[in-house]
């Protein structure tokens, strides 16, 4: 954060140095992620809204920082099947209907094909996905995860790039 507001952080309290440099600014500050460093993000946040008055702090985290001027809101879960779920139908209703999903470097391209290549991934290997990062970037996502069951290499971490349009996604490409 410091490099990004210009600081130099060489002398005395690196957060107070912060704070201080933002006591002028008008800005939203997103921290995101934050339930991986809770305690030390509280503090940096309590830090800039006592100091900076015309900054808004808005942090993502599965765990509240408990400081005094936190608004909590609870966001529900996306209606989105799983990666590893196995129905397939409701799977292929996440895509447009021109959609492609490459994996592995074989293109299937539309409904049909995809519920092929989805149903025969399913048939042919038992495993679980869980989602380790995202990186948004317009109408494209990238969802890195970590894929473990029977199949040869696992455990793997694959990137699930993903082409969105609309609420549908377009194009996925799976790739380690």
């Amino acid at each position: 954060m410091a490099n990004a507001a210009g600081l130099q952080l060489r002398e005395g309290d690196p957060i107070a140095r912060l704070a201080d440099a933002l006591s002028h600014s008008q800005l939203l500050l997103v921290l995101d992620n934050c339930e991986h460093l809770v305690s030390d993000v509280a503090k940096v946040a309590q830090a800039i809204v006592e100091r900076a008055p015309g900054v808004t702090v808005l942090a993502t985290s599965q765990i509240a920082l408990h400081i005094p001027t936190e608004n909590v809101y609870r966001l529900g879960t996306l209606d989105l099947p799983a990666a590893d779920t196995t129905d397939v139908d409701r799977v292929v209703r996440c895509f447009t209907e021109s959609a492609v999903v490459v994996d592995e470097q074989p293109e299937h391209r539309g409904h049909l094909a995809i519920a092929r290549w989805k149903a025969d991934a399913t048939a042919k290997y038992h495993y679980s996905s869980v989602p380790i990062a995202v990186d948004l970037a317009g109408p494209t996502a990238i969802v890195t995860a970590r894929v473990a069951g029977d199949f040869p290499g696992s455990p793997v971490e694959l990137r699930y790039r993903f082409a969105l349009e609309g609420d549908r996604i377009a194009r996925l490409e799976i790739a380690p």
